[in-house]
């Protein structure tokens, strides 16, 4: 039997992968052979040292550089890519802002609008007409248990994801006759930096995990086998599907 999802011969670029869910989806699609590109808003030692990591695992992996709150950014980042572009792209960069209702100022909207949306939709752009001259390719993003169960303080950032995961299904209907699939991966609460403070806290942390059908919080590695399925090339009738990663939250009267 043929090895699933060999992707040997194909090129990644995962947004947002210095860490977290990022890193673990950039090391999972390198582990299946694909060269990958990890992407930071700067040149920092942490982007340098994941894609260090990835090259000690065996994978062909390149840090790339670009500021998505600038408007510039996408493009930016397209050029380092070159002609070719990438077969896969996972858009995973987000920003959070969380602050009440009242409090959310022009800035933070804008910030995250362009974070968290506006260059998904200009990297999109800029590197599908690419997988449609070769007719293959993938393009996952990266959304939220928020899109159904936006959290108080996350109205702004709760709206884009869902937004974002609109995206996905549109162009998963225009690209389709291209070779190309577009799905959404949705994470519920995953232990990554952006919660560990709060997590500190064992109280809360109970009351999380009790509120989670699976009884636990998930790990960066656990949204792995999802976006590693919708990349396979076996995977090619899947498309416009939004697929939740939270353990059941989404399934919880809690």
């Amino acid at each position: 039997m043929a090895e699933f999802c060999n992707l040997a011969g194909k090129t990644a670029l995962v947004t947002g992968s210095s860490r977290g869910i990022g890193f673990a989806l950039a090391r999972g699609l390198g582990a299946r052979g694909a060269r990958v590109f990890l992407h930071g808003a700067s040149d920092s030692p942490k982007l340098r040292s994941a894609a260090d990591a990835l090259k000690a695992d065996g994978v062909s992996a390149a840090a790339v550089v670009a500021d998505f709150a600038r408007p510039d950014g996408p493009d930016a980042l397209a050029r380092q890519l070159g002609p070719e572009g990438v077969d896969i792209l996972i858009l995973n960069a987000s920003l959070q802002l969380p602050k009440p209702w009242n409090e959310i100022s022009d800035d933070d909207m804008l910030a995250q609008y362009r974070i968290d949306f506006m260059s998904s939709v200009r990297l999109i752009q800029l590197l599908q007409p690419a997988m449609a001259a070769r007719k293959w390719g993938r393009i996952v993003t990266v959304g939220s248990l928020q899109q159904q169960r936006p959290l108080r303080h996350m109205a702004v950032y709760s709206a884009l994801k869902s937004a974002q995961e609109n995206l996905a299904r549109n162009f998963a209907m225009q690209f389709a006759k291209d070779g190309i699939t577009v799905n959404n991966v949705a994470p519920g609460t995953i232990r990554t930096d952006r919660n560990v403070a709060a997590l500190a806290d064992k109280a809360y942390e109970r009351k999380i995990e009790e509120a989670i059908p699976a009884g636990f919080i998930g790990a960066p590695e656990d949204c792995v086998s999802a976006v590693v399925m919708l990349c396979a090339p076996e995977s090619r009738y899947i498309t416009g599907v939004d697929l939740m990663v939270d353990g059941g939250k989404h399934l919880s009267s809690v």
